[in-house]
C-alpha cells in the first residue's frame, strides 16, 4: 500500500510541474501576442502621422519630387524651411535609431522602408546629411541625423566618401565649419 501511495504522489506531482508547465507557455505566448499587437499600434501611430500630419505630408512630397529645396537660404535666419524638414528627418531618424537599435523588426521597418529609402537617395538630403554631418564632426559630436545616416551606408545608398571632409559628390555646403 506504501508503494502505491508514493507512486499516486509521484504522479501527481508530475501531473502538478506539467499544469504549471503548460500555463507558464501558455502565459508567454500571450504576453508574446499582446507585445506583437502593441508594436503593431505603435508603428501605425507612427505611420498615421506621415500619412495624416499636413507639414510631414508636403515635406515628403518635396523630397519626393526634387523640389530643390536645400539651398544657400536654407540655414540661418531662424529658417522656417529647415526646421520643417528638420522635423521631418528627426521622425524618420527615429525610425532609423528603432530599427538599427532592433526596436522593430525588419518586418515592421518594411512598412517605413520606402520613406526611409526616398529620404536616403534624394540628392538634396545626402549633401545636407554630409553638411550636417561634418559640422558636427567639427564640433566633437554627434551628427542629429546619425541612424539615417548609419542605414545609408548600411545599405550602399551612400558611399564611404561620404565620411571624408572633400565635397566631391555631396558639393551643396552652406554651414560655415
Amino acid at each position: 500500500m506504501e508503494n502505491l501511495s508514493t507512486i499516486v504522489s509521484m504522479i501527481c506531482s508530475i501531473m502538478g510541474v506539467l499544469i504549471a508547465l503548460i500555463g507558464t507557455i501558455l502565459c508567454l505566448f500571450q504576453w508574446k501576442e499582446s507585445c506583437a499587437i502593441k508594436r503593431c499600434e505603435y508603428n501605425d501611430k507612427i505611420l498615421d502621422d506621415f500619412r495624416k500630419n499636413k507639414e510631414l505630408t508636403d515635406t515628403r512630397y518635396k523630397i519626393e519630387y526634387n523640389d530643390n529645396w536645400y539651398n544657400i537660404e536654407f540655414h540661418g535666419n531662424n529658417s522656417e524651411i529647415e526646421k520643417e524638414y528638420d522635423n521631418y528627418f528627426l521622425y524618420v531618424n527615429y525610425i532609423c535609431f528603432l530599427y538599427n537599435t532592433k526596436r522593430i523588426k525588419k518586418k515592421e521597418f518594411a512598412a517605413f522602408e520606402y520613406l526611409i529609402t526616398r529620404v536616403c537617395t534624394n540628392e538634396d538630403a545626402q549633401a545636407y546629411f554630409w553638411n550636417l554631418y561634418h559640422f558636427a564632426k567639427r564640433n566633437h559630436t554627434t551628427c542629429s541625423f546619425n541612424d539615417i545616416i548609419n542605414y545609408c551606408y548600411k545599405n550602399k545608398i551612400i558611399k564611404k566618401s561620404f565620411f571624408k571632409n572633400s565635397q566631391n559628390e555631396y558639393e551643396k555646403k552652406y554651414l560655415n565649419f
